[in-house]
């Protein structure tokens, strides 16, 4: 499992709210079915955030944005890329084979008073020459 699918399995089993463009608050409840609890933007990149959409381009993502911290190519999710969001979890977007988003956390599940540590490994980051083509515009596969 790759640190950024790590990322999300966490996410997901913290109750993140958002994955595939859904509105809990808005899906009529069902017997035993846990209700997750909403939790307000606090950091600017999730308030940015709060504007994705199903089948946004990843032009349009790294527009709204800005240029992601880490980035994964896989073959169950062709894309995801993550931001740094200060002292909430990370922004995390991800993609379908044909580069529209298909699902995002807007980093405001878990906020912290320090800084957010629980993050991708380093091999994931957008600063390293190989993810290059994942983390801009243009993808490209990642060299292992």
């Amino acid at each position: 499992m790759s640190g950024i699918s790590k990322i999300l399995r966490l996410l997901s089993l913290l109750g993140f709210c958002c994955l595939f463009g859904l509105n809990v608050e808005a899906l009529p409840i069902k017997p035993n079915t846990v209700v997750v609890q909403h939790h307000l933007a606090k950091t600017a990149l999730s308030k940015k955030a709060a504007h994705l959409k199903v089948s946004m381009t990843k032009a349009q993502v790294l527009k709204l944005l800005g240029s992601a911290t880490w980035g994964d190519s896989d073959k169950g999710v062709p894309l995801t890329l993550a931001w740094r969001n200060g002292n909430c979890n990370p922004v995390v977007v991800t993609f379908d084979k044909n580069m529209k988003v298909n699902g995002w956390d807007e980093g405001r599940v878990e906020c912290k008073d320090s800084t957010y540590t629980n993050v991708p490994d380093v091999e994931y980051s957008c600063e390293d020459p190989h993810n290059l083509g994942i983390c801009t515009l243009f993808m490209k596969k990642r060299e292992k």
